[in-house]
């Protein structure tokens, strides 16, 4: 009888530290999330609304130093904060993949399926971005126009990240 009780308090045990741990890394696994999403909308907000306020008002100036400084810096952070991103949000989308199963009926998987399109429309200009600029046929018209295209879908992939957990239907 003993023998029994004592297994069943290993297993208990065992389970329990087993969810306790599970709970641990999906924490962490989100907050790297959280904050490589800040990042990145943050620098987009910053090119988007800051940088193409401040090029409108001060037309006489030459920003051309300061948009290489900028774009050097850029180019080499976003991609690994992509990386991280995306990997973190891979990471996230294994707990939830069963709410895939019922694409059509759950509202929770049509919200996480149109996140999911939307960020691969992200992921497919940032690498249009990198293509043009490594041909050197990236202009300014085609750069405004993807980051304003960027901008959009990452303000829709956030309010999609609050809306799959409180939109119902």
């Amino acid at each position: 009888m003993t023998h029994q009780y004592a297994d069943w308090a290993q297993i208990y045990t065992e389970s329990y530290i087993d969810c306790v741990m599970g709970m641990f890394m999906y924490g962490l696994i989100l907050t790297v999330h959280v904050l490589a999403a800040c990042l990145f909308i943050g620098t987009v907000f910053f090119e988007v609304c800051i940088m193409a306020a401040v090029r409108k008002n001060l037309l006489g100036y030459d920003f051309a130093p300061l948009e290489k400084a900028l774009n050097q810096r850029l180019f080499a952070i976003m991609p690994w904060v992509l990386l991280t991103l995306v990997s973190s949000g891979l990471s996230l989308l294994h707990t939830h993949y069963r709410a895939l199963l019922s694409f059509p009926d759950s509202s929770f998987a049509v919200l996480l399926v149109c996140k999911l399109i939307l960020v691969a429309s992200v992921l497919v200009q940032f690498g249009l971005i990198k293509f043009w600029r490594s041909r050197h046929v990236l202009t300014a018209r085609r750069s405004q126009l993807i980051h304003r295209s960027v901008w959009v879908h990452v303000l829709c992939i956030a309010i999609l990240a609050k809306a799959m957990f409180y939109w119902t239907w």
